[in-house]
């Protein structure tokens, strides 16, 4: 038997009924979609009781592949919570983008701010979340302008760093299970490694800023992180610790994220931008991640 889940905002809590076997997936809010309304035939009574007291509806695919349509991308709206799973999807693994997903701030923003340099970033960083630049040349942008600062005021920084609501309930809920939390992130090792702490993470992986000494160069040494390596770093990580891609979960918010989310098997959009939609199965702009527990829970 298949089940309609909805959020329902009376109680911050996504609840669960039966309903009928379903071959498509379906979405509806107080007013029933025109395209689908043949398939919900005996529905709308059902449920008109709860339909404008609850903001979002979602149900369960038949299977992994179900193709997204275009009304249902019509309910990604602000402050809502809306996606589609495979009924035998069983996470094995969580793996977190940082910046603005994990951590309210966008870190290298954050610190250059309290540099007094907030300034010179104009619209650089969201311009490359919204895939209007390369995440490269929104890096390396901002990277020089770090040049000669002592990394003791990275240190400094990364500690207040704050978590997104829910993201640290979400962790622990993989961790009670003895499913590994990974964090890949386009921003610094200094800042990452702190969250990665917080977070109990398995593994991390970001850029290391260059250091003459105890001064940053301005530069950046290793691979550079960015939108293919962040899927190369993800299948290889999978692939050496025996995790099937397809029981991944994986969370992220802007273009930075296409490559990774592709390859996951529960790709979900928090607070994303538009370039993700056609990629993402889990669009939650609700600010708070503890939702997806009981997303995976029904």
């Amino acid at each position: 038997m298949k089940y309609l889940s909805y959020y329902d905002v009376n109680v911050k809590k996504i609840q669960k009924t039966p309903c009928f076997t379903l071959t498509k997936v379906f979405a509806m809010t107080e007013y029933l979609i025109a395209s689908t309304r043949n398939y919900l035939e005996g529905l709308e009574e059902l449920y008109k009781p709860i339909g404008k007291k609850k903001r979002l509806y979602l149900f369960e695919s038949k299977n992994s592949s179900t193709e997204k349509s275009e009304d249902l991308k019509s309910l990604y709206k602000a402050g809502g919570f809306i996606g589609i799973k495979p009924r035998s999807f069983s996470p094995k693994a969580l793996f977190l983008d940082m910046d603005g997903t994990s951590i309210h701030e966008e870190s290298i923003d954050f610190f250059l701010e309290s540099l007094h340099l907030g300034e010179e970033l104009s619209n650089i960083t969201e311009d490359a979340l919204q895939g209007k630049i390369s995440f490269t040349t929104s890096y390396f942008s901002r990277i020089k302008l770090l040049k000669g600062v002592h990394k003791s005021k990275l240190i400094e920084s990364a500690k207040k760093l704050t978590l997104q609501t829910g993201i640290k309930d979400l962790s622990i809920w993989f961790h009670k299970r003895n499913l590994p939390v990974f964090i890949i992130s386009g921003g610094l090792s200094f800042f990452c490694s702190e969250i990665a702490t917080l977070l109990s993470a398995k593994a991390w992986h970001s850029n290391h800023p260059g250091l003459d000494g105890d001064f940053l160069t301005g530069e950046s040494v290793g691979i550079l992180v960015d939108t293919l390596e962040k899927k190369t770093w993800f299948q290889n990580t999978c692939e050496n610790l025996r995790i099937p891609e397809s029981d991944t979960v994986m969370i992220g918010d802007g273009a930075n994220d296409r490559a990774i989310l592709s390859a996951a098997g529960l790709p979900v959009g928090f607070r994303p931008r538009t370039i993700l939609q056609d990629l993402i199965d889990v669009y939650n702009d609700t600010g708070d991640h503890s939702l997806l527990i009981d997303f995976l829970e029904a």
